[in-house]
């Protein structure tokens, strides 16, 4: 969900001298707009911020809250939305932003709960497992190669399309249902007889299914999508083979990139290259400075979950409300269990300071939403020039807990961070620094008389 203020300047009024303020809300190719029942004179209207400047005479605490309020609400619903693997549209998310918005308005009024507006119950189809695999096949055909700058070859396209039609005449032949919750070993071991038996097939293109399959599920687990674990038993590997993860040092040269060069501009204008502006056209393309500030977003939302070993649809609702002293503690969106993350800075974690940095803006969560962050970290690992792995969020969390274990936390104090109950699925994200690994053999051996 991502969640603009403009002052509409064609609606000012003569009168008073001042606009209207609208919200925008964008979220699965989505828009939707509002107005907040809140004004301002032009002059006191900080547009970078979406924000009322503190002023003398503006009210501008009073008219911030209300915005605040109404990005909350709109934040919440979305996460919701994400939580039940429901797709809202634009009706039912008006309802349910302005349901949870007098919600909030009358909490901080003290108003009764018995009293509170309830919550819509607007049915809802929920979205089959092949719906979401064409929202990944849209996804996949959106990506560039960082390396030729092209995207997806259309022989690779078309692959994608077909494995769709071949999951669902699976599920006519094998008469077995296609959702999340049975993508288990029964699943593989169906589709593999359908494969290899009825069709046919050699077992390349059964391993080539099911990669592809593989990957589509972990997309999914990503975006907090209703999936089942279940599936990491045939997708994942038996042996412990490490998980991907950023060195203290490579972490140290993410935190330092300084974005704000004349070398970057270059690079983003070469990469975003400018595009023409059409009034009247819709919402205004993003421009080099767009993606300066944008990237500069990204490289510190990055860092938090770095910092914190937070999901990154976690560290996106992380706020200032879930920071208790030392320690942040925040139920997770997919399992509802209670992270409980030290909250301190040392050489190589800073969630202190990265956290005030922004903490003078009174955003609603402690960083800035950036929508499009899988688009810019590969840019940002070229740019601090890690080319080992293929840099994505998931790699902060893994980072946060193979870092945490080198400093000498044990697995238990880790879990209780990450929110792992089990030290099978707690294994997934720790990596092996061969370095660290000599280090700690040298400070734990024995000296010989």
């Amino acid at each position: 969900m991502e969640v603009t203020r403009e002052l509409r300047l064609e609606r000012l009024s003569k009168k008073k001298g001042t606009a209207p303020i609208r919200l925008i809300f964008r979220w699965d190719n989505l828009r939707l707009r509002l107005n907040s029942s809140e004004s301002c004179r032009p002059g006191d209207w900080n547009e970078k911020q979406g924000r009322v400047k503190d002023k003398p005479g503006t009210f501008a605490d009073v008219t911030n809250t209300i915005l605040d309020r109404w990005t909350r609400a709109a934040v919440d619903a979305h996460q919701d939305a994400r939580r039940n693997g429901e797709r809202w549209d634009v009706e039912r998310m008006e309802a349910e932003i302005r349901v949870r918005y007098q919600r909030l308005a009358a909490e901080a009024k003290g108003t009764p709960v018995a009293e509170l507006p309830a919550l819509p119950t607007v049915a809802t189809r929920p979205r089959t497992l092949l719906e979401y695999m064409s929202d990944w096949c849209d996804y996949m055909e959106s990506k560039v190669s960082l390396r030729s700058g092209a995207g997806l070859s259309s022989t690779y396209r078309r692959r994608l399309r077909h494995l769709s039609e071949e999951l669902e005449e699976f599920s006519k032949v094998k008469k077995y249902p296609l959702t999340f919750q049975r993508m288990d070993m029964h699943f593989y071991d169906k589709f593999q007889d359908y494969q290899l038996t009825v069709l046919g097939n050699k077992v390349n293109t059964f391993s080539g299914y099911i990669k592809n399959i593989k990957n589509f599920l972990y997309w999914c687990e990503e975006r907090d999508l209703p999936t089942t674990s279940k599936f990491h038993r045939w997708a994942t590997p038996e042996q412990y083979v490490g998980a991907d993860f950023l060195t203290a040092a490579e972490l140290r040269q993410w935190a330092q990139l300084d974005l704000s060069t004349s070398a970057v501009t270059a690079y983003l204008t070469e990469h975003f290259p400018p595009v023409p502006v059409t009034p009247g056209r819709g919402r205004p393309p993003l421009q080099v400075a767009d993606h300066q500030e944008r990237i500069a977003y990204a490289r510190d939302k990055f860092l938090q979950c770095c910092y914190t070993g937070l999901r990154i649809s976690d560290a996106d609702r992380m706020g200032p409300q879930h920071i208790h002293g030392e320690l942040i503690k925040l139920a997770t969106g997919k399992t509802g269990i209670v992270c409980i993350i030290p909250f301190l800075d040392d050489d190589v974690f800073k969630p202190v300071a990265l956290v005030e940095q922004y903490a003078s803006w009174g955003l609603p969560t402690c960083l800035p939403d950036v929508p499009t962050l899988d688009d810019y970290l590969p840019h940002l690992a070229r740019l601090a020039g890690i080319s080992r792995i293929n840099v994505t969020s998931r790699v902060g969390r893994k980072t946060f807990v193979t870092l945490k274990i080198y400093q000498g936390m044990s697995r238990t104090e880790v879990m209780l961070a990450t929110g792992h109950q089990t030290e099978k699925s707690f294994i997934r994200y720790l990596g092996t620094d061969e370095k660290e690994l000599l280090e700690s053999y040298r400070r734990t051996a024995r000296k010989g008389a």
